[in-house]
């Protein structure tokens, strides 16, 4: 595990490689809907590591054989742990949504030839996914009439989604746990 992330378990979401792009179709289109642009995974990630300090902690208790202040030393040494893991998700997650909100902006602006503050103010107050915000905004672009949901649906995907919350190999033990946190939270 690199120095700079040994506080990931799961992949990153992935960039869209130039080679896997459809020539003639919208480069952004293809990036949205392969999800590139999608919320940001790593904060409900941060539940495998509450379960895991839960399961230490339970652990940790069933050690009999040491003192009591000393169970509660282990304890706060794995709180400790968790909390910088659980920081340093959080502040790549804070980061990574304001990069893409601000990337988004700006490609949907170069796409169809719109102000900021049209993509702004769309963005704020639009109820959608990010690819029916994508047509949205191209209907507003080129006054055309804005098509429903159901209709963007039967619109056929250039790209399909990319899998969220794939468990590194090294992690790969933790795999029932996520599967229960994920059942229980409804994650997706």
């Amino acid at each position: 595990m690199s120095q700079f992330t040994w506080w990931r378990r799961f992949y990153p979401t992935q960039k869209l490689a130039r080679e896997q792009l459809f020539k003639g179709g919208s480069k952004l289109l293809q990036r949205i809907e392969f999800g590139e642009f999608e919320y940001d995974p790593l904060s409900a990630e941060t539940e495998l590591e509450e379960e895991l300090f839960r399961l230490k902690c339970i652990e940790i208790d069933g050690f009999s054989n040491f003192h009591k202040d000393t169970l509660n030393e282990m304890k706060v040494t794995e709180r400790i742990k968790k909390n910088k893991r659980v920081k340093m998700m959080m502040e790549t997650h804070l980061k990574n949504e304001h990069n893409r909100m601000m990337s988004l902006c700006d490609d949907l602006m170069k796409e169809f030839n719109v102000s900021k503050e049209l993509v702004d103010n769309t963005m704020s107050s639009f109820d959608g996914t990010t690819r029916e915000l994508y047509f949205y905004i191209k209907a507003i672009a080129q006054d055309r009439e804005i098509k429903s949901s159901e209709e963007i649906l039967m619109f056929p995907r250039m790209q399909s989604q990319q899998p969220r919350h794939i468990l590194k190999q090294k992690q790969k033990h933790h795999k029932n746990i996520w599967q229960k946190i994920v059942q229980n939270k409804q994650i997706w």
